[in-house]
């Protein structure tokens, strides 16, 4: 499942700029990274546009051209909805933007310019900072020309947030699971596949979907 984690601050405060940083160290890292951008601003194309008249439909649309696809819809979706269509397919979702969603997140700023509201701050990005050891963290305040060390702290709690978890989604939803269940369905589903033939060593990721019959 992937690892959500925040570039957030005040509007004009750099976060493109560091995301766009972040990104080449981040791959080096050996992460697959989803990039999304949060904005409160219009996105759907209005009913002119041909995809737009199939938005207004209720229908997803995908334009797809030479260079590549866009997908577009018009229902609103949450993290967990992200999580749930994707995150098995990356490793983490940088998420520029985002200052008011649960998430982990560093903050274009000081720990003053910080909103009482933005929860989960896990470091700080500061172009004021004057020297490594100001605040005596220095795997918690960095400033420009550190993003290298930014990103490999991202990596490390991204690998922390995946070591050997078990994750239970019902109908689009997380459900939280304690210890003792966690590790009765892991240990129960790799001994049921541990006996399948074309299962030779289980040192891969395991993905298990159930389709409900739907009562007529």
């Amino acid at each position: 499942m992937a690892f959500v984690f925040s570039v957030a601050g005040l509007k004009n405060s750099g976060k493109t700029s560091l995301c766009t940083a972040l990104i080449p160290h981040l791959k080096k890292e050996g992460l697959k990274i989803l990039y999304i951008k949060h904005t409160h601003e219009r996105i759907i194309p209005s009913s002119n546009t041909d995809t737009g008249k199939m938005l207004e439909l209720k229908v997803p649309t995908v334009f797809w051209g030479e260079e590549g696809v866009r997908i577009e819809s018009a229902k609103i979706l949450s993290l967990s909805d992200f999580q749930y269509k994707m995150g098995y397919d990356f490793d983490l979702f940088l998420l520029e933007g985002g200052k008011e969603l649960l998430c982990p997140k560093v903050w274009l700023g000081s720990p003053e310019t910080c909103p009482t509201f933005v929860h989960g701050v896990v470091a700080y990005y500061n172009a004021n900072l004057q020297g490594e050891d100001d605040k005596g963290e220095k795997d918690v305040f960095f400033k420009p020309g550190e993003e290298l060390l930014l990103a490999k702290r991202i990596a490390y709690l991204c690998r922390q947030s995946q070591r050997g978890g078990v994750s239970l989604w019902f109908d689009g939803q997380a459900v939280p699971l304690n210890a003792f269940v966690s590790d009765f369905l892991a240990g129960g589903i790799k001994g049921m596949l541990s006996a399948l033939k074309k299962i030779e060593h289980l040192d891969k990721d395991i993905d298990i979907h159930i389709s409900i019959e739907k009562r007529e």
